[in-house]
């Protein structure tokens, strides 16, 4: 099965940088070591995310755990 992951696009350096959104604010990074750990963190969890299907059975299971019943599909 081909790889969909999107991939980020890696620009020039002058025109790198970071937003981090947040509840009730955003932060905004432009220092090159700050840029590098935020882009460092979003590659790892990026390897570490389930695929879409894994992710399906994930929310399923939870789903079904929480519920105590089974989820269906036509409902």
């Amino acid at each position: 099965m081909p790889d969909t992951a999107p991939r980020p696009i890696q620009l020039p350096w002058p025109w790198q940088s970071a937003c981090q959104e947040r509840f009730t604010s955003d932060l905004y990074l432009e220092k090159r070591s700050d840029v590098r750990r935020y882009s460092d963190m979003y590659a790892h969890m990026q390897a570490r995310a389930l695929s879409p299907d894994m992710t399906r059975n994930f929310i399923e299971e939870a789903g079904k755990a929480y519920a105590g019943t089974e989820l269906r599909a036509d409902a």
